[in-house]
């Protein structure tokens, strides 16, 4: 992943939940990305490529932790809204 792809997730994320959220990011040599994303009042993890689907799971089971992603997108920021939609109906 390139710094300015990382840099450019890292502004998305900022933008979309604040400073007060954490995030990690991870690189792998395969071009896929793994993010997790922790607040106060949710977890969420994401799992894709930057020109490829997204997998989104949001406070996701530790039972469920090999069995795949709740939502599969197209986008990165697709997978962004699914959060804000899962936390929305809450």
């Amino acid at each position: 992943m390139s710094i300015e792809y990382r840099q450019k997730i890292d502004e998305h994320l900022r933008k979309e939940f604040g400073s007060s959220v954490k995030w990690n990011i991870r690189s792998f040599d395969s071009g896929s990305i793994a993010i997790t994303i922790q607040a106060p009042s949710f977890v969420a993890v994401l799992d894709g490529a930057p020109e490829g689907e997204w997998g989104v799971s949001v406070d996701p089971d530790e039972s469920e932790a090999f069995t795949g992603h709740h939502d599969v997108v197209e986008s990165f920021s697709e997978a962004i809204d699914i959060i804000h939609a899962t936390l929305n109906q809450r």
